[in-house]
């Protein structure tokens, strides 16, 4: 019998995930220390066949770079 194929998170989907800060790696880290609301924003399927899910994290802290944030509308936030 074959075994289904898992089904994956649409983009825009948003879920919870122990996100890994760049200073939580640089600290020694290999996973984040607590889950996190973050949103799906692409699906990839490598060479090997296998899926890859990309993942922003979603936080009420400011960027420390301006370009490297997006703003949510604060109505947005709310509801998620």
């Amino acid at each position: 019998m074959k075994s289904a194929r898992p089904v994956l998170p649409a983009v825009g989907d948003v879920i919870r995930y122990a996100y890994l800060w760049s200073h939580e790696s640089g600290a020694g880290r290999e996973e984040g220390t607590k889950d996190r609301p973050a949103a799906i924003v692409a699906l990839l399927r490598g060479d090997d066949g296998r899926d890859e899910v990309v993942v922003f994290p979603i936080t009420s802290s400011p960027a420390t770079d301006a370009a490297a944030g997006v703003e949510i509308p604060a109505a947005t936030r709310n509801r998620l």
